[in-house]
């Protein structure tokens, strides 16, 4: 096999970095790429064929990714899962394009190959996104005037706590506000918080700086049925049609 052949498997790997959003280890992926080089200069000659060249890319492609990251078990089964997928459509498509497009332009089939590649990671980032996503959701029952059941994301980012108490606050957005006290959206831009909901506004810091939150205490709140202790703060962010509210990470779920 020529270098360049076997340089396909680190193009198959970079795909995969951007298809799951890995970090690049520039350090790594350059000793991955000493590997295939010096692993081709022992195969000069030998024609790979069959189930030989089957095994020959599944082991390639298994040493490759070993080098080239430094991710657990579980995390590294993904990843080499998503990277065999990209290696054998590729060297599909690659076959593909080679057998009906044989004599067009060497430019024009790299453009096809390159085209399809985009594809293909665009789809494994919606994929892998939606269910980054719905690992991290959880059930949640918040009562005050009346009992509201939304989905909530476990943000690790927020941290946020009560200055005065230490207790936990879990964030919900403007449209679960509406929902748990039964009143208009319009009313609540324009009017004051206080009058809808019996809370208080505390300091809170973020990324973006600091500023003040409405918080105020539930009845109960529980967590896929387990009841848990936090207060709950209105941000009125938008933050999809996946969920409603943004959990603590300091509360247990």
């Amino acid at each position: 096999m020529s270098f360049v052949g076997e340089l396909i498997f680190i193009a198959v790997l970079l795909l995969t970095n951007f298809s799951l959003r890995q970090k690049m280890h520039l350090g790594r992926i350059l000793s991955a790429c000493v590997f295939v080089c010096s692993f081709a200069g022992f195969f000069p000659v030998i024609n790979l064929g069959g189930v030989f060249l089957f095994c020959y890319r599944i082991l390639t492609g298994l040493i490759v990714c070993v080098i080239a990251t430094n991710l657990k078990l579980r995390q590294f089964l993904l990843y080499f899962l998503v990277y065999l997928i990209h290696m054998f459509v590729l060297f599909g498509v690659g076959d593909f394009v080679s057998r009906t497009l044989g004599g067009a332009d060497i430019w024009l089939r790299t453009s096809l190959m390159a085209l399809f590649s985009v594809v293909m990671v665009k789809i494994i980032n919606l994929f892998y996104a939606k269910k980054r996503i719905h690992n991290f959701v959880y059930k949640v029952s918040i009562t005050v005037k009346k009992t509201i059941k939304i989905n909530a994301f476990l943000d690790s980012g927020n941290g946020l706590k009560d200055p005065e108490t230490g207790i936990p606050i879990v964030i919900i957005n403007l449209r679960a506000f509406v929902k748990l006290f039964g009143v208009d959206a319009k009313s609540v831009m324009k009017g004051k918080l206080t009058d809808h909901a019996d809370g208080r506004y505390v300091e809170c810091n973020t990324i973006a700086g600091g500023h003040k939150i409405f918080v105020f205490e539930p009845k109960s709140i529980t967590v896929e049925g387990r009841s848990v202790t936090a207060l709950v703060g209105l941000s009125l962010n938008n933050f999809g049609a996946e969920f409603d509210c943004l959990l603590n990470r300091y509360v247990e779920v």
